[in-house]
């Protein structure tokens, strides 16, 4: 074995170790993104059951609401624990008046809007939103619940007096 072939192993072996260094340093990448996602699902999952408990819990105050009232409410809960830094949560609601309207087109006309026949109702839209600063960048996370209360609903009218609350898929 000459010189020139020692020098070609080195070298050869040189460039093993930095291949090696750098799939150590990429698995290493790859598991702190991984860690990082998982973080962040939950502190969404937390803001998400935080936003939901609030308005839940709002549910009292606002299915008196007279039509066209709006309900303001906001609670800061500072450092909630330790994933949720500097958290508040804002709910708000207004009783609307609500029919059926269906809209139909003519050519070259505009639309024209009928209602629909039906008993027209009023309704509570009910929105809460909670929001902490972002670990991950400069900012915050939302989150956010909704949820609607169809007076006098005919479903429930039998069995219970009070309105029934209908929750929506949560954003």
């Amino acid at each position: 074995m000459n010189m020139n072939e020692r020098g070609f192993f080195t070298i050869v072996g040189l460039c093993l170790l930095v291949i090696a260094a750098i799939s150590i340093k990429g698995v290493h990448e790859f598991e702190t993104n991984y860690s990082n996602g998982i973080k962040n699902f939950k502190i969404e999952h937390k803001l998400q059951n935080l936003a939901e408990s609030c308005l839940t819990e709002e549910i009292e105050n606002v299915s008196t609401l007279n039509l066209g009232e709006i309900y303001s409410n906001s609670r800061n809960f500072g450092n909630y624990d330790e994933d949720l830094k500097n958290c508040s949560v804002q709910i708000r609601a207004k009783n609307v008046y609500l029919k059926k309207y269906v809209r139909t087109y003519s050519l070259g006309n505009t639309p024209n809007d009928k209602a629909v026949a039906g008993s027209p109702k009023n309704v509570i839209f009910i929105a809460c939103v909670a929001s902490c600063d972002s670990p991950f960048i400069v900012g915050k996370m939302y989150r956010c619940a909704l949820a609607y209360i169809l007076e006098d609903d005919p479903a429930t009218e039998n069995f219970d007096e009070s309105a029934t609350v209908h929750y929506l898929n949560s954003l």
